[in-house]
Order: C-alpha cells, then sequence, then structure tokens
C-alpha cells in the first residue's frame, strides 16, 4: 500500500495533464469587433471610439467599429446574437436591446440569454414631456 507522500507526484501528473496539457490561446489574438446598433457619427458611436481606442490600447489589439443602423437598433442587434460567443464580436446596447422583443413579433434573440454582460458603461435619465403650454 502506497503512502500519501508517494502518491502526490502521481496526482500531480494527473491533475496537470487533465487541466491543460495544452497551452490556452491568448485572448485576444485577432482584432474585436464592437457592433454599434446606430449610425456612425451618433452619440453611441462616438461613445463606442472613445472605449475601442483604449480597449485597443489596453488589449493591444484592434478594435473595429461596426456601424449596424437599422430598424431601431434591431438590425444590429440580431448581428451579434448570430455571432460566435467567443468574446470576439462585442455590442453597445441599451434600452431598446430589451424593449424591442416586448413591442416587435418576429425578434430572433432573446436579450437575456443570447448575451452575456460584460459591463455598464453610463446611465441615462428618462423624461416625460407634454407639449401642453398654460
Amino acid at each position: 500500500m502506497k503512502t500519501m507522500m508517494e502518491r502526490i507526484p502521481v496526482l500531480a501528473t494527473l491533475i496537470a495533464l487533465a487541466g491543460g496539457a495544452l497551452p490556452a490561446e491568448p485572448y485576444p489574438d485577432h482584432p474585436i469587433t464592437l457592433i454599434v446598433p446606430y449610425a456612425a457619427g451618433g452619440s453611441s458611436d462616438v461613445l463606442a471610439r472613445l472605449i475601442a481606442e483604449r480597449m485597443s490600447k489596453s488589449l493591444g489589439q484592434q478594435v473595429v467599429i461596426d456601424n449596424r443602423a437599422g430598424a431601431g437598433s434591431r438590425l444590429g442587434i440580431e448581428i451579434a446574437a448570430k455571432s460566435a460567443a467567443d468574446g470576439y464580436t462585442l455590442l453597445l446596447a441599451d434600452m431598446p436591446h430589451t424593449i424591442i422583443p416586448a413591442i416587435q413579433k418576429g425578434v430572433h434573440y432573446d436579450p437575456v440569454r443570447d448575451f452575456t454582460p460584460i459591463g455598464l458603461i453610463g446611465t441615462a435619465s428618462m423624461v416625460f414631456f407634454s407639449s401642453i403650454r398654460r
């Protein structure tokens, strides 16, 4: 019967083989696409370009802005939802991301199930106005 001390080298070898005999690929190893579901030149596009510039410097890899305007942001969101879940396609999303499935038929994404949040980049207040003057 082997003692615990005799088993440690065998266990360490098994753990090393099972836990990653192949080295992991560094992330990112190719450019990242940041989908902005609005037209170029708008506030979302400007924000995305600022973020992309900082991400590129931080990650050492190019971050490419892909403006996909249309259908109240639905077009860009659906393109992002169909992309590979590998971290190389990101989406700059805002309120329509969650509202569209509730008000439109035939939406091809689930705002919770099909996306993984990365972080909050800002908040905005919503105000309801009336055009009635007194």
